[in-house]
């Protein structure tokens, strides 16, 4: 099963930093989602609990968001809110395709408009919110805005 992202693309204006604009695209592929629907000797699918049609283009596009937030870099990496359209269910082949792109940067938080699609068809469309976290309080980004 191959696990994670088979390819990250990241479009940032400054390296390190936070701006308007700032883009990301994640491919991934179905092994995960594929993994969750198994079911054995006619039992219920192992991730049938955790809603797999959803979760997994929520996680890739939440992905995707922390990616064009360069998390790695800013530590803007926490979600606080999502909010999204789902517009076609997942397909068991296809590579997955998330774009994310940095609509609006607030004194503690960004916004992100993302879209996960998948052979050709937009699956889901929506919002993230993140915001960097310290001491289990939103932090300002005023240090890592660009």
């Amino acid at each position: 099963m191959e696990k994670g992202a088979r390819e990250i693309i990241r479009m940032l204006k400054s390296e390190g930093k936070i701006s308007v604009g700032d883009k990301a695209t994640v491919y991934m592929g179905t092994d995960v989602y594929n993994h969750l629907m198994e079911a054995e000797n006619g039992e219920r699918a192992l991730g049938k609990d955790l809603h797999p049609m959803t979760t997994v283009p929520c996680g890739v596009a939440i992905d995707a968001a922390t990616e064009a937030a360069a998390s790695d870099l800013t530590g803007v990496d926490t979600l606080k809110a999502m909010s999204f359209d789902l517009e076609n269910p997942i397909q068991p082949q296809g590579l997955l395709t998330s774009s994310a792109e940095i609509v609006l940067i607030g004194r503690r938080h960004i916004e992100v408009a993302v879209e996960v699609t998948q052979n050709d068809k937009i699956l889901l469309k929506g919002r993230v919110i993140l915001v960097k976290v310290r001491n289990n309080k939103a932090q300002e980004l005023s240090s890592v805005i660009g």
